[in-house]
């Protein structure tokens, strides 16, 4: 009981908390071109850290086993719809930088806005599909591919824009760490469970 009151507590503090954020940003550095792009890249960063909380949680509770491994596994689902809403704000606010200061959709690559836009298919679906309403239509292996392959795919986004970031500006190494080790703690479970499986035969 102890650990079920923060689900969906938990969703309500980390969302109102980064609208407050937003919120004080407008408020204190005026709506404008640069207060609009402060807004979108503490939005990417929420995003990605809530993404690499759920994405991560089973794993970080694999190799780390303790209260808050096992509290994080246990709230992965709230992190995940946390980073999905968060996600969308983020775009949320490209959209009003590309109808008020800047046409960055315009001036975007086609493979990106392509990338891109896979990665919000995948993080919509995979939010609808985290209440029952919604993945009771699928099986328990097709939720499963969906939400692994969605997840490594959002994962490359992620990687993508933090790695060019992250040569540049040192701030954004934490999170480019944070990404590839969630990747290469994920990646040693696989080998993990692949020599189980040979081992029993499989």
């Amino acid at each position: 009981m102890a650990i079920s009151i923060w689900r969906w507590r938990l969703l309500f503090a980390l969302l109102l908390s980064t609208v407050l954020f937003y919120a004080l940003i407008f408020l204190f550095e005026g709506f404008h071109q640069e207060s609009t792009r402060l807004a979108i890249r503490w939005s990417a960063r929420f995003a990605a850290v809530f993404f690499c909380a759920a994405f991560g949680a089973s794993t970080f509770q694999h190799f780390g086993k303790g209260g808050f491994t096992y509290w994080l596994r246990m709230n992965r689902k709230y992190f995940g719809i946390a980073y999905a809403i968060t996600h969308f704000f983020h775009l949320s606010f490209l959209v009003l930088l590309q109808n008020n200061f800047h046409p960055v959709f315009n001036l975007a690559k086609t493979t990106s806005l392509m990338a891109g836009g896979m990665a919000y298919f995948f993080a919509g679906t995979m939010l609808l599909t985290s209440f029952d309403a919604f993945s009771r239509h699928l099986s328990p292996s097709q939720w499963k591919w969906l939400h692994t392959i969605g997840g490594w795919w959002i994962w490359g986004i992620f990687v993508k824009s933090y790695a060019k970031n992250a040569l540049n500006y040192p701030g954004y190494m934490v999170l480019f760490l944070l990404l590839a080790l969630t990747a290469l703690l994920k990646a040693i479970r696989y080998v993990q469970l692949w020599k189980y499986q040979v081992l029993l035969g499989k």
